[in-house]
C-alpha cells in the first residue's frame, strides 16, 4: 500500500477525491490511455472518512448487491461491527445514521470497502474515529484482504505497516 501523510488541509482528501473520479472530469493517463471520471469511478472503491449511513436496512447499506449474508457478515466482523449489528437485529434491521457513533458508522462504510471487488481502493482517514489499537487491528485485516489490489491509505500520522510507500503532503 501506499501511504498520503500530511497535516489537515494539505490535500489528501481532494486527491483521493480526483483519483476516484468525483471531482473534476479531468483525464488521468493509464496505460497511454486516458481515462475518464467515469471510468476511474468504475475502477475504484472510495472510503471517504466522514461515512454515511442510509435510512436503509443494513444489508443495503453495505452495498453488496446479492452478496450471501455470511459474506456479509465476515465484512462486519473484520471491521468489529457484528456485535453491534447483531444488537440491532440482524442484517435486515433498519438503521439510520444517528443510531451510531462516527467510529461505528466508518466502520460500516470499511465494511463497505471489504465487500468491493474493485482493483483500486482509496481509505480516506480510515482509523480516524477508532481507537488506536482498534484501528490497527482493522487497517491490518483490509491491507491483508486487499493484498492484490492498488490501496492508497491517507492519514494524519503513519500508523505502523509493514512494506508500506510513503508520500508526504505539504499543506
Amino acid at each position: 500500500p501506499t501511504l498520503l501523510v500530511g497535516a489537515s488541509g494539505s490535500g489528501k482528501t481532494s486527491l483521493l477525491k480526483q483519483i476516484a473520479g468525483w471531482i473534476r472530469d479531468d483525464a488521468i493517463a493509464a496505460d497511454d490511455r486516458i481515462l475518464s471520471a467515469g471510468e476511474r469511478r468504475a475502477l475504484v472503491s472510495l472510503v471517504l472518512h466522514d461515512a454515511v449511513v442510509l435510512e436503509d436496512a443494513v444489508r443495503a447499506n453495505l452495498f453488496a448487491g446479492d452478496a450471501p449474508d455470511a459474506v456479509l457478515w465476515r465484512a462486519l466482523e473484520a471491521v468489529e461491527m457484528d456485535g453491534r449489528i447483531r444488537e440491532a437485529g440482524g442484517l435486515d434491521s433498519w438503521i439510520r445514521q444517528d443510531w451510531f457513533s462516527l467510529g461505528e458508522a466508518q466502520r460500516i462504510n470499511l465494511a463497505r470497502a471489504w465487500l468491493s471487488s474493485r482493483p483500486v481502493v482509496l481509505l480516506d482517514e480510515p482509523t480516524e474515529h477508532l481507537d488506536e489499537a482498534q484501528g490497527a487491528r482493522i487497517l491490518e485485516r483490509l491491507l491483508a484482504r486487499f493484498g492484490d489490489r492498488i490501496v492508497v491509505v491517507s492519514t494524519h500520522r503513519a500508523p505502523p505497516l509493514r512494506d508500506v510507500r510513503t508520500i508526504e503532503l505539504q499543506p
